[in-house]
């Protein structure tokens, strides 16, 4: 069976191939030629370059400009190693690690995740996530409480494309995320589990308590899962109620998910979760997740920014 979106899946793949080429080239026409003039940009946090942006200029005027100031020139990289994560008919899904000397000094290490809506061979919208707080201190020169050790990761493994005319449905991978997010939501922990592979791999990037590269169900649920959700007060959180599916193929789905509580901190977390899984056999066998660090750090391990706290987040519609 051939898929009816083949084309179109072909077509948004090869743009998200000269999106990572002018990324990665810091090639500014190139990369203004790849958006609609209207496009949307949508940032996560509450950064300075956070946030909702409308139209070509003042997307790429007013997104790009702060950080490549904080860089040493010729040192940085949008796009130093790049993974083409999930494509479909309406856009694809691509995750960069980026590096720079900071003007400030240090080093500038990023991770971007990338969530490009296209139409008629144009970026129309873009979801964006990165680690907030890194972009704080090294860029706006802010600090956290209590400095942190980034940890080890992984770029989620690059699976390739399709083989010509074979099907690509998504149907499959997004019904086991779909499932994924009602166990959330019904607090049934037991399906939760249990729809994660034995051998599943977490990795989130950043400098978090739960920031880091695991293997196994469970290291990933006493390396993120349990120490996360105990600094939320469980009879007031919620989560899985709130996500958007933002692309996904026979293997792999990007989301977006919103949810939280009040925290055993004394604070209150809205947090935004963005979220790649990797499906096999119906089980989750990979999952790429990042956050609004600047927020969670504040709200759920009680080490806020100096001068700019991030009580809540935003950026993102979910």
């Amino acid at each position: 069976m051939t898929d009816p979106n083949a084309a179109a899946i072909s077509a948004n793949r090869a743009l998200a191939q000269r999106y990572l080429a002018a990324l990665g080239a810091m090639d500014g026409p190139a990369l203004a030629e790849l958006h609609h003039e209207d496009v949307v940009f949508e940032m996560l946090g509450t950064t300075p370059v956070s946030g909702r942006f409308v139209g070509r200029d003042a997307c790429l005027g007013e997104v790009f400009p702060p950080v490549i100031a904080a860089l040493e020139p010729g040192s940085f990289s949008f796009a130093r190693e790049a993974v083409i994560a999930v494509v479909d008919g309406s856009g694809a899904v691509a995750i960069t690690r980026s590096d720079g000397d900071a003007v400030r000094g240090g080093r500038y290490e990023q991770v971007y995740f990338l969530a490009l809506t296209i139409d008629d061979g144009r970026i129309v919208k873009l979801d964006a996530a990165y680690d907030t707080a890194h972009v704080q201190e090294v860029v706006f020169g802010d600090k956290l409480a209590q400095a942190r050790p980034r940890p080890e990761f992984q770029l989620p493994p690059e699976l390739g494309e399709t083989a010509p005319g074979e099907a690509v449905p998504g149907g499959a991978a997004r019904a086991v995320i779909e499932d994924y997010y009602a166990a959330l939501a019904a607090g049934d922990m037991l399906r939760f589990v249990e729809l994660h592979s034995p051998d599943v791999v977490f990795d989130l990037p950043g400098s978090t308590p739960v920031s880091g590269h695991f293997e196994g169900r469970d290291a990933c649920l006493a390396g993120v899962i349990q120490p996360f959700l105990g600094t939320f007060d469980p009879e007031r959180t919620t989560f899985g109620h709130r996500y958007r599916i933002l692309c996904a193929d026979d293997r792999r789905v990007a989301a977006l998910m919103r949810g939280g509580g009040p925290t055993t901190s004394g604070g209150t977390a809205d947090v935004i979760f963005v979220q790649v899984f990797t499906v096999e056999n119906g089980l989750i066998t990979h999952m790429h997740e990042q956050l609004d660090t600047a927020h969670i750090e504040d709200a759920c391990f009680a080490n806020p920014l100096r001068d700019n706290r991030a009580r809540t987040s935003g950026g993102l519609e979910v």
